[in-house]
């Protein structure tokens, strides 16, 4: 409820079509900003963020330090000199305006038809006791095979399993469902909120490094498991007592029994 507007970026509409870009350039500046903050990756500049920053022309624009590259800002703020969770170092751009951002927990807020859409998802297909929670996606190289997340629900016969999958997943969820594995459920990734709702009805949660990862990571008091099979876990796994990491590429062993170790405590 704090945001009161989105403007969607669409890059591909931009190319065919470079009047859609200046007309969202436009809707930006009417808003008369106060401030702006460049959020560009902390190991890369973003153009578009350093664009969107300046075209935006707010009253005052923050980012981090980089040198040069950092001169159109009003506001440089150190990078953090150590490996920290990528959401907390971020929040390193609100210390000039507030001494306790580090102390806010991440978190979602979820509305009431949110909940009331995920619940008719679970009553319908009578899914209680003990849930499992799969993400099958990944982008690129964090990405696991089908193969390998058939092989983690076959494990589990006996347990309700929810796999959540979006349009990017259509082909691994075809082949999945085409091997009847007992007990197995497709939860589609939109809208985001209800998937947050969702997230709250499991008893734990394994995926990639994903959004939904991390949007199950503001959700507790879920447990969850996340395979950094290229990424830093140091730097991407949410902060939260109920998360385990697992780096490189995964031991389907491994996984079960960590799993099996979180079922057997709830």
């Amino acid at each position: 409820p704090a945001v009161n507007r989105i403007f969607e970026v669409k890059k591909r509409e931009f190319i065919r079509n470079p009047a859609a870009f200046l007309k969202l350039i436009l809707q930006l500046r009417r808003e008369n900003f106060d401030i702006a903050f460049d959020l560009s990756h902390l190991d890369s500049v973003s153009v578009n963020s350093i664009l969107y920053t300046l075209f935006s022309a707010s009253r005052f624009s923050v980012g981090f330090d980089r040198g040069k590259e950092s001169g159109f800002l009003d506001l440089s703020i150190p990078a953090p000199n150590r490996v920290e969770y990528e959401a907390y170092s971020f929040l390193r751009l609100l210390e000039p305006f507030s001494s306790s951002v580090n102390q806010i927990p991440p978190r979602v807020y979820i509305d009431d038809r949110s909940r009331i859409s995920a619940k008719k998802f679970f009553d319908e297909n009578k899914l209680e006791a003990k849930i499992i929670g799969l993400h099958i996606g990944g982008r690129g190289r964090k990405r696991v095979p089908a193969g390998f997340w058939e092989k983690l629900l076959v494990r589990f016969p006996e347990l309700p399993k929810v796999v959540f999958w979006g349009k990017t997943e259509e082909r691994d969820v075809e082949y999945l469902k085409k091997r009847n594995i007992p007990n197995t459920y497709f939860f589609p990734l939109s809208p985001v909120l209800t998937v947050g709702a969702a997230l709250g009805k499991l008893s734990v949660f394994v995926s990639c490094d994903t959004g939904i990862m991390h949007l199950a990571g503001c959700i507790q008091p879920l447990h969850q498991i996340g395979i950094f099979v290229s990424s830093d876990a140091a730097r991407f796994s949410p902060r939260k007592q109920n998360f385990v990491a697992i780096s490189g590429e995964p031991n389907l062993n491994e996984l079960i029994e960590k799993m099996s170790k979180i079922l057997d405590t709830i």
